[in-house]
């Protein structure tokens, strides 16, 4: 009988291991993402399908000059449309940290005292996530180029988007 028992707990501890091998979680990898006007853009631990890159100038602010807004109607905002994202959820990319750096053609970084858009949608059963960022980065009338860099990164700092633009 004690020979038995003993074969039995030998060939549990042979088996486990090759257990907990195959149930790993698949490694995650830094992904290129296409974009509409060939921008560099990447992530890691994410799946974007596309990002559409375009100049916004149609934000204004209120009619009224005495009620508050995030929104100046006197700059131009850099758009960032991110479609069919997968490998979070929308509670993941809200609660996330949205940064952005704008630097002018002498490569000087120039502080924006504007907010950072965000308009976050999708669907909560299939974690499909479409979101869009807006940048404000020049004013409207200024034609000079401008490099903008943007970063999304998870709460837990294990995953994230990062753009590089010029306009």
């Amino acid at each position: 009988m004690y020979k038995n028992f003993i074969a039995a707990i030998i060939s549990i501890f042979c088996f486990i291991p090759n257990m907990w091998a195959q149930s790993k979680a698949p490694a995650l990898k830094v992904n290129e993402i296409k974009t509409s006007d060939g921008s560099h853009a990447t992530a890691y631990g994410l799946h974007i399908a596309s990002i559409k890159v375009m100049i916004d100038t149609s934000l204004h602010g209120p009619a009224n000059p005495a009620v508050k807004s995030i929104v100046n109607g006197q700059m131009a905002y850099l758009s960032l449309d991110f479609t069919t994202v997968t490998g979070s959820d929308m509670i993941e990319v809200t609660n996330g940290t949205h940064q952005f750096w704008v630097y002018d053609d002498q490569k000087k970084e120039v502080k924006i005292g504007n907010q950072i858009l965000k308009k976050i949608g999708g669907s909560m059963e299939s974690h499909v996530i479409n979101y869009t960022v807006k940048i404000p980065f020049r004013l409207k009338t200024d034609q000079k180029k401008y490099s903008i860099r943007y970063r999304w990164e998870s709460p837990d700092k294990k995953k994230w988007i990062e753009v590089n633009s010029t306009r």
